[in-house]
């Protein structure tokens, strides 16, 4: 009968650590994004499963973490830390370490974007005390920095078309909501309203996986905004989104099976949302979980695929 209990006792173990092994399994195979969040103190870099499985934080700033992007080979992340107005880009490895400034400089900088052959970080930053951004390239290591805009107006907000060649962003003139714009990464021929419209707050556009459209926040038939999306040349139109809520801040994983987006554009924190292209269905991941005061909010960052688990 000992016999028998403790032969019940070693396989009833080998079947929960095989259970166990099982699970962790599954949820190291879940995608992951990564976003600003109030959860652990301050305004800090969290990476979560998009089924809101295994929250990781990434940062431990004395100041507000904001606005990643990860480099393509996961390897690194880049962001912004410091008050609205104020932030420097710091760029560290994807296990929090070294973490250090991008480039000195004095001027405000915000939204950073890793390019996809990881050799360049795109970005904004203040040229004056009037609101005029323009838009800048710089090299990982924070050499070779290069105004691509250089003009009087209000320019933020690049994302990189998949192979590099684009960048799409917003412009903004003094009193004016924002136009949709997208022009070479070395700066030329620039489009600056593909839409030959205004939109709002919280455009923030990013392509999708293919590079054949755009993503972006935009006011729908109601006034409400939520997510478009259109062929890169302006073309066309689908409203992604629908609801009571607003939505925006959407980007797709490198797949395009997934779109992770934020609700209530314009308030202090949103909703972590994902859209199932597959399942044809939207969830929200995290309730009121996402810091996005505006000047300081972001697009979610999709967690390299070899740095999911991590």
């Amino acid at each position: 009968m000992q016999v028998f209990a403790r032969f019940r006792v070693r396989t009833l173990v080998a079947i929960c650590a095989i259970a166990v092994s099982g699970l962790q399994a599954l949820a190291e195979d879940v995608p992951r994004v990564t976003i600003a969040t109030k959860r652990f103190g301050g305004v800090q870099l969290m990476s979560v499963g998009i089924d809101g499985s295994n929250p990781q934080q990434l940062t431990s700033e004395p100041d507000d973490a904001t606005q990643p992007t990860w480099s393509p080979d996961g390897s690194k992340v880049a962001y912004v830390v410091g008050p609205t107005y104020h932030g420097k880009i710091k760029i560290m490895d994807a296990d929090g370490k070294n973490a250090h400034l991008l480039f000195e400089d004095d001027r405000s900088q915000r939204t950073p974007q890793w390019s996809p052959d990881g050799k360049q970080i795109a970005f904004s930053m203040a040229m004056d005390d009037n609101f005029n951004y323009d838009l800048f390239v710089i090299n990982v290591d924070g050499t070779g920095l290069k105004n691509l805009t250089n003009s009087p107006i209000f320019e933020a907000d690049p994302a990189w078309s998949p192979d590099g060649k684009k960048l799409t962003y917003v412009i903004a003139v003094p009193g004016q909501y924002p136009n949709l714009c997208v022009m070479n990464a070395d700066g030329s021929e620039q489009q600056n309203d593909i839409l030959h419209r205004t939109l709002n707050v919280a455009v923030y556009p990013s392509w999708t996986h293919d590079g054949k459209q755009i993503t972006f926040g935009a006011p729908d038939d109601n006034g409400q905004i939520q997510i478009t999306q259109v062929n890169a040349d302006g073309s066309g139109g689908t409203v992604l989104t629908h609801g009571p809520q607003p939505h925006s801040y959407a980007v797709w994983s490198p797949d395009g099976q997934y779109l992770a987006y934020v609700s209530d554009p314009g308030e202090e924190s949103g909703d972590l949302c994902i859209y199932d292209v597959v399942a044809g269905e939207h969830k929200v991941v995290l309730k009121g979980e996402v810091f996005q005061e505006l000047f300081r909010d972001a697009r979610p960052s999709w967690v390299p695929s070899d740095k999911k688990a991590k």
